[in-house]
């Protein structure tokens, strides 16, 4: 499904406010990497309606006042279906936006020469995400 401007705008501003764009390394023997989308809220019903239209999973946390919702992207394809469509409307995370795509267009994480690149972007997102956006 093509997603409209205003679909593409609602996401955007849920991520902008309520998510994270997260990749963890881990490290030898065997270099592996996780990725993760997520946007965070009490309000079961708004993330529903962006699952609606984009998929991920819903899960949900429990905290001692209101039951908090995440829905989670975590594979390339799911990540990169949101992503690509709604980067340009985001404003706060635009540019982690952009190296989460980068790093999941680029190669098999066996290949070496992107091993290298791969720890750039990770080092470039910790830094953006650490300044809280």
């Amino acid at each position: 499904m093509e997603l409209t401007d205003i679909q593409k705008g609602y996401i955007a501003g849920m991520l902008d406010g309520e998510g994270s764009i997260h990749i963890s390394r881990y490290k030898p023997p065997r270099y592996s990497y996780t990725i993760r989308v997520q946007i965070s809220n009490t309000n079961l019903e708004a993330l529903e309606l962006i699952q609606s239209w984009v998929g991920g999973r819903i899960q949900a946390s429990n905290r001692k006042t209101k039951p908090v919702y995440h829905l989670i992207f975590s594979s390339k394809e799911s990540i990169l279906d949101l992503l690509i469509p709604v980067s340009q409307h985001l404003v706060i995370k635009f540019d982690q936006a952009l190296l989460m795509i980068d790093f999941c267009l680029m190669p098999g994480v066996g290949d070496t020469d992107t091993k290298e690149e791969r720890t750039r972007i990770i080092e470039r997102l910790k830094k953006l995400n650490k300044r809280g956006a």
